[in-house]
């Protein structure tokens, strides 16, 4: 399954969730997917790679030594309080963008700390309404739960 987005929207989407620069996330974004490279192994690898933009491929397939995600971020002169903050950024966009299969072979490679960053979006969402009481003398105060209009004298 290929996804129809861009590498700078997906750098754009990283920097608005992390509150950075577009260069900052755009380092963060190749940071991350070469750690996860060298922990997926070729399937893995495959994988993402036919999810993510062609822009992204080289990140992919660096040699490195695996490093834990952050510890990446840190090697290249990021603070570690803010290297936490990105990973947990990127982590949160590819749980986005992401197909199911993708997410669940990221999930299985990082450790299990960084796997519950990697989730799937909650889609849907449901609301109960609560039944909404009007705002006069007859229904009480706000919040209460027996309103003037239910009341009967105590004896």
């Amino acid at each position: 399954m290929t996804i129809a987005i861009h590498g700078v929207d997906l750098v754009a989407h990283v920097a608005a969730h992390a509150g950075v620069p577009a260069e900052l996330a755009s380092t963060a974004l190749t940071e991350v997917l070469a750690g996860l490279a060298l922990s997926l192994g070729p399937p893995g690898v495959a994988l993402l790679e036919s999810e993510l933009p062609a822009e992204l491929a080289p990140a992919l397939h660096r040699h490195g030594v695996g490093l834990p995600l952050e510890d990446r971020l840190i090697g290249a002169g990021v603070p570690r309080g803010l290297a936490r903050e990105l990973v947990a950024s990127v982590a949160r966009v590819l749980g986005e963008e992401l197909s199911n299969d993708a997410l669940a072979a990221v999930r299985a490679a990082v450790s299990p700390e960084h796997a519950a960053w990697f989730a799937e979006p909650s889609r849907a969402i449901v609301h109960h309404a609560e039944p909404r009481r009007s705002s006069t003398l007859a229904g009480g105060k706000p919040g209460s739960l027996h309103p003037l209009s239910e009341s009967r004298p105590r004896r």
